[in-house]
């Protein structure tokens, strides 16, 4: 199976943007959740608000180790080791979005006019596959995932998270990518840095998106990816998901991604370094993520109607 790349994010520095190529599961009326947020997933219909920790300020000593003797230990004695995913496996008619949209995964993280929009949109055919984010605030997407970034090694050390969250508004993560950085967390081998990365982990402890098993984090089921977006100033939270959506594509959809590459094969020596020129966030010696996130980014620009029968939106 074709690896999944590594995280995808947008930044905006001096209006320019670049970006970076990249069980048991208790439900939240049984534990509480300190986020507070419209989930969208069948465990607990649209619309419904979880409390915060606002509320019940006694949630937020809840501590990492707590999570870790929750989740894990379930699965002590040895089992079938079953942390390898599938590949997906395609739609049946990949033009047709599921039938039933409040049964796609994914939360609205805070509430604004372009998180409910967000959630009211029809998911597309690879929906089921991907479990999707919508902020409010792009600053509390990049506090939420500026750990993950820095422990896969996206962004590194010099990347303040100052920095960082004036610029980021979305991303995109494979699940197996997140369980080595679930563990270190839940384990105590890293600290959470920011309140939002710790209330991340729990949210995708809660959806059954990774789970405990035989003392590790592995993947919950059949969701291959957690993507978000947040608006931004000069772009809809639809653009950046948009964009986002287009990666999972990129992962999932043979067809739409060998198109891509047959572009980029075709381009002129010249061509290609222009491109090169345009990304600079990414490392020169890694063509494949030049080549994707070029794919992802000309794909952006097809007709409305074109890019809605791809992603929906």
């Amino acid at each position: 199976m074709r690896p999944i790349p590594l995280l995808l994010f947008l930044f905006l520095f001096s209006g320019a943007s670049f970006g970076l190529a990249g069980g048991i599961s208790p439900s939240p009326e049984a534990r509480g959740h300190p986020w507070t947020v419209s989930a969208l997933s069948p465990a607990h219909g649209p619309g419904r608000t979880v409390p915060s920790a606002r509320d019940d300020p006694g949630r937020k000593d809840r501590s990492l180790r707590k999570l870790w003797e929750r989740y894990v230990p379930f699965a002590a004695q040895p089992q079938k080791d079953e942390s390898r995913q599938p590949p997906a496996s395609p739609p049946e008619n990949p033009a047709a979005p599921p039938e039933n949209p409040a049964a796609a995964p994914g939360s609205c993280v805070g509430d604004s006019p372009e998180t409910r929009a967000a959630a009211a949109l029809s998911p597309w055919a690879w929906r089921q596959y991907g479990y999707e984010l919508y902020f409010a605030s792009a600053a509390e997407l990049a506090r939420s995932i500026y750990g993950l970034a820095l422990e896969t090694g996206d962004i590194g050390g010099e990347m303040t998270l100052d920095r960082f969250q004036r610029g980021a508004q979305g991303f995109h993560y494979g699940v197996r990518q997140i369980c080595p950085w679930a563990e270190n967390l839940l384990s105590g081998r890293t600290p959470p840095r920011t309140e939002e990365e710790r209330r991340l982990l729990d949210r995708l402890l809660l959806e059954g998106v990774i789970v405990g098993r035989g003392g590790k984090v592995v993947p919950g089921g059949n969701i291959h990816h957690v993507l978000g977006a947040a608006k931004g100033k000069k772009r809809a939270l639809t653009d950046n998901l948009a964009h986002e959506r287009l990666h999972v594509l990129w992962d999932e959809d043979e067809a739409f991604r060998e198109a891509g590459l047959s572009r980029w094969r075709a381009l002129s020596g010249e061509e290609k370094e222009a491109v090169r020129a345009s990304l600079p966030g990414y490392a020169p010696e890694n063509e494949a993520q030049f080549v994707e996130e070029w794919a992802v980014r000309e794909a952006e620009k097809l007709p409305a109607e074109q890019r809605e029968k791809l992603i929906g939106l």
